[in-house]
């Protein structure tokens, strides 16, 4: 028995290790430089104004170290509007386990257990219970890691504010508050108004964390900054609404992916991904061509593959979004927020007119169906 549970604990640390998503450990490593906020030059009339909301994560620690709480008593403390989000997002079906209040409360209840049965479940998957069980285990260090976010938190979301404030237009107001979770599925998510980061993902790697808020919190600026539409901009062909939302899709996770990587890249594989994002909108622009319903799903599959698991678009549009950035300066990239994916589409060809000696990142035939579509209406 402990050698099958050693084994298994094993194989699991491993498994996860390899997609690197996951921290298992605490580092050791104070904030420090983590969050210093940054000097940075803003737009007139930028504000962000960013806090957390530490309430879900001390709900869900103190009933993990209440030894053996009851799921009558955790689902009394989980019937909140916060767990409510949680619940909602979990639970829909791309999830292979999707969550209700029971099973959130009957499996923080077993980490919380001290039956030994229940104890070793959780040394033999660590991930197990939800990811309560590492909850559970790292009690005293999640204790101090919620209190030195709470000692620290304007000076990391700071930092944030001042990663995210170059790239926004002038005018641009945004309030926003992450709540703070531990959830087995997603490292972060948002659902019902609730943006969220769980931090059992992260432990103590400060700087994974402070990318991962200044992603999703750029998510958010690009919502605050986005003027309505005037009436009439999304008409036109069952096509072009197509690669209007290809361009959409590119522009919002480009653009969030040069301000704040998801993840740290070598320059051959990245090189690689920005080539395959280029190859799917050429395909997308090659299936709308025949101008018909088959062609129309053959293109949306294409923009699916082209975010699907941070994919290829992720890092064709922030290679656009640097393009940009290099030849037309930070408020050219800044601008693109206000009117969205064709906006920023057709200032990267503009930018790429200004370095003719550089290859274009765009296939001749994507460029060309995005100076066809009508540029965003200045108002």
């Amino acid at each position: 028995m402990a050698y099958l549970a050693g084994r298994l604990r094993a194989e699991t640390i491993a498994g996860w290790g390899r997609l690197g998503v996951y921290a298992f450990d605490f580092r050791g490593a104070p904030l420090g430089d983590v969050a210093t906020p940054r000097r940075t030059t803003a737009a007139p009339g930028v504000a962000l104004r960013l806090t957390f909301d530490f309430a879900p994560a001390e709900t869900l620690l103190a009933l993990v170290s209440t030894p053996d709480v009851t799921p009558a008593e955790a689902m009394r403390r989980l019937d909140a509007p916060a767990f409510d989000a949680l619940l909602a997002h979990r639970g829909q079906g791309f999830y292979q386990l999707p969550w209700t209040r029971e099973l959130m409360a009957v499996n923080v209840a077993r980490a919380a257990s001290t039956l030994p049965l229940d104890r070793l479940y959780a040394f033999a998957n660590p991930k197990g219970f939800l990811d309560y069980a590492d909850v559970s285990r790292h009690r005293a260090r999640y204790r101090a890691l919620l209190d030195t976010l709470r000692a620290r938190e304007g000076a990391l979301l700071g930092d944030v504010a001042g990663r995210i404030a170059p790239y926004l237009p002038a005018g641009t107001r945004l309030e926003r508050t992450v709540s703070l979770y531990f959830a087995e599925g997603a490292d972060g998510w948002a659902r019902d108004g609730v943006a969220a980061v769980d931090l059992e993902w992260f432990k103590d790697d400060y700087a994974r964390l402070r990318t991962t808020l200044t992603h999703e919190t750029f998510h958010a600026a690009q919502q605050a900054a986005r003027r309505p539409a005037p009436p009439g901009a999304g008409a036109g062909s069952p096509a072009d609404s197509v690669l209007r939302g290809a361009l959409e899709q590119l522009f919002e996770e480009g653009t969030a992916n040069y301000v704040a990587p998801t993840r740290d890249m070598p320059a051959a594989e990245r090189a690689t991904a920005v080539r395959a994002g280029a190859a799917l909108l050429d395909t997308v622009v090659a299936a709308l061509a025949n101008g018909t319903a088959d062609g129309r799903a053959a293109a949306q599959g294409a923009v699916q593959r082209g975010v699907a698991g941070a994919g290829p678009f992720y890092w064709l549009g922030a290679a656009m979004s640097a393009a940009i950035v290099d030849a037309l300066g930070p408020r050219a990239l800044a601008a693109t927020l206000r009117d969205g994916g064709v906006a920023f589409a057709q200032s990267y060809l503009r930018a790429a007119a200004r370095a003719p000696a550089a290859p274009s990142l765009l296939p001749a035939t994507v460029a060309a169906a995005v100076r066809r579509l009508p540029a965003p209406a200045q108002r």
